[in-house]
């Protein structure tokens, strides 16, 4: 599910994210943890570019201590802004 999150860095976790109308200011990340395509076993697609099949999972908590999985696709290069995107509740 798309969210709209806020990193301080780039790369860095966000500090908060929004989801659902409701913006949840983290009190601790862990990550990221990057998953890419299988170099090797995939033949270069120029109609995609390889920074959009990157994606960095975080696990964060909110101050009121839910637990989200969220991942940001793609990297920051030029003027390409990736997307954030909630992944699953922990309970």
């Amino acid at each position: 599910m798309l969210i709209t999150a806020i990193a301080p860095v780039p790369d860095d976790p966000p500090v908060q994210f929004t989801w659902d109308g409701k913006t949840h200011r983290l009190r601790w990340a862990t990550g990221p943890e990057r998953i890419a395509r299988d170099w090797w076993a995939h033949p270069h697609d120029p109609t995609r570019p390889e920074a959009e099949k990157i994606r960095d999972y975080y696990q964060v908590e909110d101050m009121e201590a839910a637990r989200f999985w969220l991942f940001r696709a793609g990297l920051h290069e030029g003027v390409a802004v990736p997307r954030w995107y909630l992944h699953g509740l922990f309970a």
